[in-house]
C-alpha cells in the first residue's frame, strides 16, 4: 500500500507525524497571538519611560523588563542601558548600511556617549532620528497634529491587528519624548526641553541609552516600513 493514502505502519506513521506538527503549529500561533495581545501594553510602558523597542528586543524579556520598571526601576533600567550599549556596534553598522550620509555625525554622537560626554551625545541622537523620519514619510517625528504623532497617519494602517502592527506602535501614539512641555514629568526625556535649552540636567548615561533606543527603533521602522 502507499503510503500517501494512509494505509499500512509507514502511513499510521505519516498521519501521526502530520497530526503531532499540526498541534505544534497551533500551539506556536497561539502563543504569538498571545504575545501580540500582551505586547502592546508593554511597548507602551515602555516608551511612556522613555524606551523604544525594535523587533530584535527579545520578546520574553519585555514583560519582564516592564514589570521591572515598576518594581525595581533603577535594576530595570541599567539592564535596558547594557542592552543598548552592547548593542551600539550593530546599530552603529545599520545606521552605516541603510543611511549612510548620517553615519559620520551618528558615529560621533556614540563616540561621545563611549567617553561619558552624554550631553553632547543626546541631541544629536534625537535630532538624527527625526531626520530619518523626515526623510522616509515626509513628517517630523516628534510633531503633533490633532494632539497625535504626524507621523501616525502614515503608519496606523501598517498590517493592522499584527504583531507587526504593535511594532510601529511606539511611533503612532503620543509619548513623553514628543509631548508639550506642561505634560512633561520630572526624569522624562522630552525632545523640546532639551533641544531648545530648557533642561540643563539632561546629560545622563540613563538619558543617552534611552536616546540610543529611539534612534535603533526609528532607524528600523524607517528602513522597514518606508512607503513604496
Amino acid at each position: 500500500m502507499s503510503a500517501i493514502d494512509g494505509s499500512g505502519k509507514c502511513g499510521e506513521y505519516l498521519l501521526d507525524f502530520f497530526k503531532s506538527t499540526e498541534m505544534v503549529f497551533r500551539l506556536f500561533v497561539q502563543g504569538m497571538e498571545e504575545s501580540n495581545k500582551k505586547r502592546p501594553p508593554f511597548l507602551r510602558k515602555m516608551a511612556r519611560n522613555g524606551w523604544y523597542l525594535s523587533p530584535e528586543f527579545p520578546i520574553p524579556a519585555i514583560e519582564k523588563i516592564a514589570v521591572g520598571l515598576q518594581n525595581n526601576r533603577a535594576e530595570a533600567e541599567n539592564q535596558l542601558c547594557d542592552y543598548f550599549e552592547n548593542r551600539i556596534n550593530k546599530i552603529d553598522e545599520y545606521i552605516k548600511t541603510h543611511y549612510s550620509h548620517r553615519h559620520d555625525i551618528v558615529a560621533e554622537a556614540f563616540w561621545a556617549h563611549r567617553q561619558h560626554k552624554f550631553g553632547v551625545a543626546i541631541p544629536v541622537f534625537l535630532a538624527q532620528a527625526e531626520g530619518m523620519c523626515s526623510d522616509t514619510f515626509g513628517e517630523k517625528l516628534y510633531a503633533k497634529k490633532s494632539g497625535k504623532p504626524a507621523v501616525a497617519k502614515k503608519l496606523s494602517n501598517f498590517l493592522p491587528g499584527t504583531f507587526w502592527h504593535n511594532v510601529v506602535l511606539q511611533m503612532i501614539e503620543l509619548f513623553p519624548i514628543a509631548e508639550n512641555d506642561s505634560s512633561v514629568q520630572p526624569g522624562q526625556i522630552n525632545r523640546h526641553q532639551i533641544m531648545h535649552g530648557k533642561d540643563c540636567a539632561y546629560g545622563t548615561r540613563l538619558n543617552s541609552c534611552k536616546a540610543i533606543s529611539l534612534i535603533d527603533y526609528v532607524s528600523w521602522v524607517c528602513d522597514v516600513v518606508k512607503p513604496s
